[in-house]
């Protein structure tokens, strides 16, 4: 008796929270549709759902455990059981499934898994800054984890000549990056907004779920923190991303450069790094106390082409676009010819200049076996 007036009162003054019993869980059931596997709250049917509800507790009549759901995550139709999304379950409870779960995942055929891989890599990456909400949320979410996996090693970097860039320090350390502390550039900063970084994960995802909803990749990624940013599967990231070359592309073949162009320079700093808001690296010298700012570039081959009056450099193939810096005077390229920053348009294989190089150390070339492609 006591503990019907105790549910008879709940009902009466908090109608925000529903309670149903049922008799287990079913097995994934795929809804084609909808692309989504559902699981069934066995011997619901009869139950109605309480249309203004805010949570639903579902009380296993087996067990005795109850699970708590927010009431828009649950569906109901009609006279059928109470249903909810296998991966908002999963999200929210270890529930295991006689079956493997393997089995309830959608096999996507090699086409259908590469559309939809394209189509997201669109999404969550782009040149620079990103586009939309999604791609923010995404990197946020992978700072933040980072920031809890390795928190200690999160700092401030400072070289004489750049602004100071806080990120991670020391741990997966670039070469030829200390600063005037001794801390070491670390290529954990790429793993947060790096094209690859994201495209690991998105594969991953993908072939694990067979389905991908955006919510659910963000708290997979915060479920699975420790086992993607840790271990065999980070360093197998980073070391797909194409982190700046920084033995090459501030050596002394473009030093030598720069003091040609420059005899009386000094350099102030080899590297000035870039994180998710300043994406391009940058070599600060001071020549007769004024600084000059040149941005290296990796090219695929040192020659310059010149077509239709044009002078062009050439990238190989990257997933990873590079950013035109607007704050760098000249543009300095892999085998140390330098341009002028002005009147560049920017593609994805190729960069056009309206000027010919101010320096170049091989034959401007005036055949090119294939068209160029700025995008």
């Amino acid at each position: 008796m006591r503990e019907l007036i105790k549910r008879l009162l709940k009902e009466e003054f908090d109608n925000s929270i529903q309670e149903v019993e049922f008799d287990g869980f079913s097995e994934p059931v795929l809804i084609p549709q909808f692309n989504k596997y559902l699981v069934k709250f066995n011997g619901t049917g009869k139950v109605e759902k309480v249309s203004d509800s805010e949570k639903i507790v579902f009380k296993d009549k087996q067990t005795g455990k109850e699970y708590v759901f927010d009431s828009n995550d649950v569906q109901k139709s009609g006279n059928s059981p109470f249903y909810i999304n296998l991966d908002v379950l999963r999200r929210n409870y270890n529930i295991e499934f006689e079956d493997e779960f393997v089995r309830h995942k959608q096999t996507l055929s090699p086409r259908d898994y590469h559309l939809k891989l394209v189509e997201l890599i669109k999404l969550y990456s782009s040149e620079g800054r990103c586009k939309n909400e999604k791609c923010s949320e995404v990197r946020d979410t992978i700072e933040q984890s980072l920031k809890d996996l390795y928190g200690k090693n999160y700092g401030t970097y400072s070289s004489e000549g750049c602004e100071p860039t806080d990120g991670f320090l020391n741990i997966f350390p670039m070469k030829h990056t200390k600063d005037k502390n001794g801390n070491l550039w670390s290529k954990l900063n790429y793993v947060i907004f790096k094209t690859n970084a994201v495209s690991t994960l998105l594969m991953t995802y993908l072939k694990r779920f067979g389905t991908f909803e955006h919510k659910d990749f963000i708290q997979w990624i915060k479920d699975e923190k420790t086992k993607l940013f840790k271990g065999k599967f980070l360093e197998l990231m980073i070391r797909n991303i194409q982190v700046p070359f920084t033995k090459k592309l501030y050596g002394d073949v473009n030093f030598d450069s720069i003091k040609k162009l420059f005899p009386k320079s000094e350099i102030i700093d080899k590297f000035c790094p870039s994180n998710r808001k300043n994406y391009s690296e940058l070599i600060n010298i001071s020549n007769n106390g004024k600084t000059i700012v040149f941005q290296p570039v990796d090219t695929k081959t040192k020659k310059i082409f010149y077509i239709n009056g044009k002078y062009y450099i050439l990238f190989g193939r990257r997933n990873d676009k590079i950013t035109l810096n607007r704050k760098a005077d000249y543009i300095i390229i892999s085998g140390g010819a330098i341009f002028k920053n002005t009147h560049v348009t920017t593609g994805d294989r190729a960069w056009e200049f309206e000027e010919p190089p101010i320096y170049y150390t091989e034959p401007i070339a005036t055949e090119l076996n294939k068209s160029v492609k700025l995008k």
